[in-house]
């Protein structure tokens, strides 16, 4: 895979020299901005083919920034980082056509495999929603739509352990690593 064009929207200055290091071998033309309001400009000016986004407030709402990003130009990937492990806000970026949401605490190979996902645009490969079960749709369908386990057990009148179980027998089946792998898979699948 050829090296993409990368813009980082970070507000940390401490973390963006680590990050020129990680990406140098794997990205071109690596850019920075660290202003929200630049963000937008610099991605007309750059025009990359991977943002990679953190979801933090210098940059507004974050996945606002994912949506107009998409308006601008739908082929340029986006990588959403957040600090927090929530799945509402991975399955609002899927929804607002992120590539991938990863957590800040993610190891750089994770970072590095989310960044050849986006360019590949895969989603799974041949996984389909067909081989899913009934029950395991509904409780695909509810995590995408940003529900916590406890929820969608009081929704379909089960225990949170038993949706625990369809999640990660599903993750399995699928062969998903992460929740934010499997909410991209729902809308991927139009479940949501």
């Amino acid at each position: 895979m050829a090296k993409p064009r990368t813009l980082a929207a970070n507000d940390h200055a401490l973390a963006a020299e680590p990050f020129d290091a990680l990406a140098a071998p794997h990205a071109d033309a690596v850019t920075r901005t660290a202003d929200g309001r630049a963000l937008l400009t610099a991605v007309k000016e750059a025009r990359p083919e991977v943002v990679i986004l953190e979801a933090s407030s210098p940059f507004g709402s974050s996945l606002d920034a994912v949506r107009q990003i998409n308006q601008f130009d739908p082929s340029i990937a986006v990588v959403v980082i957040s600090l927090r492990e929530d799945d509402r806000t991975a399955a609002e970026t899927f929804h607002r056509r992120g590539s991938a949401h990863l957590l800040e605490r993610s190891t750089s190979g994770e970072l590095l495999a989310a960044i050849h996902h986006a360019m590949t645009h895969v989603a799974n490969g041949d996984a389909s929603a067909s081989r899913l079960t009934s029950r395991q749709r509904d409780v695909l369908r509810l995590l995408a739509e940003g529900k916590s386990m406890k929820e969608i057990g009081r929704i379909l009148n089960v225990a949170p352990r038993t949706v625990a179980f369809h999640k990660y027998r599903m993750m399995e089946q699928l062969k998903i690593e992460t929740s934010a792998g499997l909410i991209r898979f729902a809308v991927h699948q139009h479940l949501v």
